[in-house]
């Protein structure tokens, strides 16, 4: 399949990768179907990072997007094959005040890409 990345500052490139899987039996494999470019990717595209965050080329951009679940694991239940689906890639810890709170988006532990550098 073929994947859009950043490959230096001002610089993208679409490359083949390989096909996505499940691997772990919470996973769900979507189907993307529209993506949309937010501040951040300008941000790695014009600079390279954002404050302490520094892309690691190549790097994919579109993390805002939506699709349709292809396949799930067997441990998946609020989704099933078919479903329409907006994304969100970040991945909260539940347990820092922010969590606590609701604000998941501001969570203090949150994971980030295995694409960027503190």
């Amino acid at each position: 399949m073929k994947a859009m990345v950043l490959t230096g500052i001002r610089q993208m490139e679409m490359i083949d990768v390989p096909e996505p899987r499940i691997e772990k039996d919470n996973e769900a494999l979507i189907k993307i179907k529209v993506i949309g470019v937010c501040g951040s990717d300008v941000h790695y595209y014009v600079d390279g990072k954002i404050g302490s965050q520094v892309v690691q080329y190549p790097y994919r951009v579109g993390h805002e997007c939506s699709g349709i679940v292809e396949k799930i694991g067997s441990a998946v239940n609020r989704v099933k094959v078919g479903d329409l689906v907006a994304i969100d890639p970040a991945q909260w810890c539940g347990a820092c005040d922010q969590c606590k709170i609701g604000r998941e988006n501001t969570c203090r532990n949150r994971n980030r890409s295995q694409y960027l550098t503190d």
